[in-house]
């Protein structure tokens, strides 16, 4: 097998029945998704499950790419990108940014961006340091949270104060949004007050479209604030939804909800680290009946994933750049 001509590997997955399932489609363009840009020349499919791995490779152009197709209207098999390092992740987040911001301006006016918290916000900043930063539309820009604790805005906990340390903390004067948690309610009516900011936006079905969703995982498959096994990962009546039993401090907290994750234009997961590996394999390689939460994230525009190579470990050996 080639080495790859930079410290990025692309890859698309075919997971077993059961977990994530689907192809890689043109969907990505007719529902206003930028398509991937792996830096690295090498794209390896998986077939069939039950068939050995196929290789295949093909230009790095996007423009080249021909879409794995399967049958039925399944969701498009995710992507799964792969940085030698969090530099690597943090550079390819940010072009997958601008790129997502770019085309919403352009389109719309306006590029909604839904960010979580954890170390998310942190790898943004870096992918969106210098020059990068500067292309970027911050005026026509508003950034939301995927999910924020039901605490105060200055608290340590709050995603909002993590946002506004990192990855705004160089941007005073250039207009962009945030729409922030109003402060000193309680969840379930924090939860219907963040659905009213959410009026405004582009709908489907009922539903607000982000322009770009951007997501973490923690090492129990758990994202934005969707826990495995709770009653919120059936909610499909509501964009916001509160918890208030969190298997993680805090206990209160506010979530966009699956129909919504699964309605966003672009939706990339950012998962870096060894300790993310495990689950990633389970995600991937598993064959589990009951999905874990970041595996029920499955747009229909596709799903990227911005993965480490310690996070990418556990998944078989040819997807992993030397």
């Amino acid at each position: 097998m080639p080495t790859a001509a930079a410290s990025v590997t692309a890859f698309v997955v075919s997971p077993p029945a059961g977990t994530l399932a689907g192809a890689f489609s043109a969907r990505h363009a007719s529902a206003g998704r930028s398509p991937p840009t792996p830096a690295a020349a090498l794209l390896v499919s998986l077939g069939r499950w039950s068939s050995p791995l196929g290789c295949h490779h093909l230009p790095a152009s996007p423009a080249t790419l021909s879409p794995v197709s399967m049958a039925g209207d399944a969701p498009p098999t995710p992507v799964v990108t792969v940085g030698a390092d969090g530099a690597a992740v943090g550079d390819t987040l940010g072009a997958r940014v601008l790129a997502a911001a770019a085309a919403a301006v352009s389109a719309r006016g306006v590029f909604r961006l839904a960010v979580s918290g954890g170390s998310l916000p942190k790898t943004l900043a870096a992918g969106l340091d210098g020059d990068k930063g500067d292309d970027m539309p911050w005026s026509s820009t508003i950034i939301y949270f995927a999910d924020e604790r039901v605490v105060p805005l200055t608290d340590d906990d709050s995603n909002y104060k993590l946002v506004a340390d990192t990855l705004l903390a160089a941007r005073d004067g250039s207009g962009v949004q945030v729409v922030k948690l109003t402060e000193g309610l309680a969840p379930p009516a924090a939860a219907a007050d963040y659905e009213e900011k959410l009026k405004g936006m582009d709908m489907a079905d009922g539903v607000p479209v982000f322009d770009m969703i951007l997501l973490g995982m923690g090492p129990d498959g758990h994202t934005a604030s969707l826990f495995p096994g709770h009653p919120l990962l059936d909610v499909t009546d509501m964009a916001v939804a509160s918890i208030t039993d969190s298997p993680k401090p805090p206990p209160g907290r506010i979530t966009l909800t699956l129909p919504v994750l699964n309605a966003g234009r672009n939706v990339l997961f950012v998962t870096t680290g060894g300790g993310k590996a495990e689950v990633l394999h389970e995600i991937f390689h598993g064959s589990k009946d009951v999905l874990l939460p970041a595996a029920r994230v499955r747009p229909e525009t596709g799903v990227e994933w911005l993965l480490d190579a310690p996070a990418a470990a556990q998944l078989s050996s040819p997807f992993v750049a030397a």
